[in-house]
């Protein structure tokens, strides 16, 4: 950890931190021009000391409780910001603890023995009071800890956060005597020569009854290039990144990369892996895309209301899943619903009675023939040939049993009837004056007449019993 200070006499306050973050595992200076004093709403000042995350998060949420309180008062924001902090913190510590290798200081401070993070409040209270507000975090039997201090005297007091290397100066009698920036700045170049984390320039901002001022201002980053290199770390296991319990969080793990909207309870979330992308809602809408396809599902059933785009094609799902289907592909297109299937492809339409069946009873419809398949597979069928010039009327029980009426390329009627034992009869609009066969004895008197009209005129066909 770097340091914050504080120092109050009569009717000034000084607030003091340096501009040092060190990477995440500890092994090196991530940077020395991180701004640590923060001016969160007029008059009351931030100064924080440990983790950049928790760091970020307790200037964000102290500017927003004084907007929301519309207040300046140090001590309510600091009660406020307290419950939050320490949640920040036990997330953080939660990570940390899932890491394989730690730096000794991280491991002493997830033991409790060292201090996890700290800051300070410098400003006044709602009755006027000018002074400090010091907030310490240990992280104990997992749980973050707060300890809490404030001061608002007129005798002089100081803090400092960084613990053994400051009481050294305790017993310097200049540290009490000496004018208050000039001791401030003491501690922060002797905590400079002997602790690592501390460096950088000098944050120092004082208020009194002139208002607030900066005897040092923070140093702004010297590029872009030095920004984006501190903002990178390299680890292992999972980091999760939470603005609070109740907002969005960040996590980073072998497992790939999540984005969620609620830490306890995500409305909506999105991941990203080595299997592709997701975005869903829980038992809600979802968009996947892998490298098979994109699927867009509305629940959280596989092949429910769901519309998946592949290689092979596009299939629409309903609400009673595979049986209400479109299925678009190169091969046709298939539609089930309704206990009922169309097949579109090259060979033609074909209208099925039951879905997913490919028997009886159907319509197909091809460039040339229509056919109509019976109720069951023992009943008739019918088909129209436009190209040969004939409707059949079978049975798939008797094959060769056959109806057909055939109009030929020359004009030619014929009704052809065939048994299934191969008696066949075959009445053609062919006509003829003569015969060349023929010499039966037939009885004198016939049982009836079958009428035939040829050319409009009716003739009489007898028949015996």
């Amino acid at each position: 950890m770097s340091t914050v200070i504080c120092l109050k006499e009569t009717d000034r306050v000084i607030i003091a931190t340096d501009s040092r973050f060190m990477s995440a595992d500890h092994s090196a200076i991530a940077s020395d021009s991180e701004q640590k004093v923060f001016e969160i709403a007029p008059g009351a000042l931030l100064a924080t000391s440990g983790w950049k995350p928790v760091s970020d998060f307790q200037e964000a949420r102290a500017r927003e409780f004084a907007r929301a309180f519309n207040t300046t008062d140090v001590r309510l924001i600091a009660k406020a910001l307290e419950e939050e902090t320490a949640r920040a913190i036990e997330v953080l510590c939660g990570v940390l603890l899932s890491l394989p290798s730690l730096h000794d200081k991280v491991i002493r401070a997830l033991a409790g023995e060292l201090m996890m993070h700290s800051c300070a409040l410098a400003g006044r209270t709602a009755d006027g009071s000018l002074g400090y507000v010091t907030q310490a975090y240990k992280f104990k039997e997992g749980r973050a800890v707060c300890e809490y201090g404030e001061y608002f005297g007129s005798q002089r007091q100081i803090f400092v956060s960084s613990g053994e290397p400051a009481q050294a100066l305790a017993n310097d009698p200049t540290i009490w005597t000496g004018e208050p920036v000039w001791v401030v700045r003491h501690f922060l170049s002797t905590l400079k020569r002997v602790c690592p984390t501390i460096g950088g320039p000098d944050q120092i901002a004082v208020i009194d009854r002139c208002g607030t001022r900066w005897i040092t201002t923070p140093q702004a980053k010297s590029s872009a290039l030095e920004a984006l290199t501190s903002a990178t770390a390299f680890f292992g296991g999972t980091a999760t990144f939470a603005a609070s319990v109740s907002g969005p969080y960040v996590q980073v793990g072998s497992a790939g990369l999540v984005l969620a909207d609620n830490f306890s309870s995500p409305n909506s979330t999105v991941t990203v892996n080595s299997s592709g992308v997701s975005i869903s809602k829980p038992s809600g809408p979802s968009l996947q895309l892998t490298s098979l396809g994109v699927a867009i599902r509305q629940g959280s059933l596989s092949g429910v209301n769901e519309v998946d785009i592949t290689a092979s094609g596009v299939s629409i799902y309903g609400p009673s899943g595979s049986v209400s289907q479109v299925a678009i592909q190169s091969s046709g297109i298939s539609i089930l619903g309704g206990g009922r299937s169309v097949v579109l492809d090259s060979s033609g339409a074909t209208i099925y009675s039951v879905a997913g069946s490919t028997s009886d009873p159907y319509v197909s419809v091809s460039p040339s023939l229509v056919t109509i398949g019976g109720l069951s597979a023992s009943g008739v069928h019918y088909s129209v040939n436009a190209g040969a010039g004939f409707v059949s009327v079978t049975s798939p029980t008797y094959p060769s049993a056959l109806a057909q009426i055939i109009v030929n390329a020359s004009g030619v009627a014929q009704l052809d009837l065939t048994t299934q034992s191969g008696n066949s009869i075959i009445v053609s609009t062919t006509l003829s004056g003569s015969a060349s066969a023929g010499g039966a004895a037939l009885p004198v008197s016939p049982v009836g007449f079958w009428g035939l009209t040829i050319n409009g005129t009716l003739y009489k066909i007898p028949y015996y019993a």
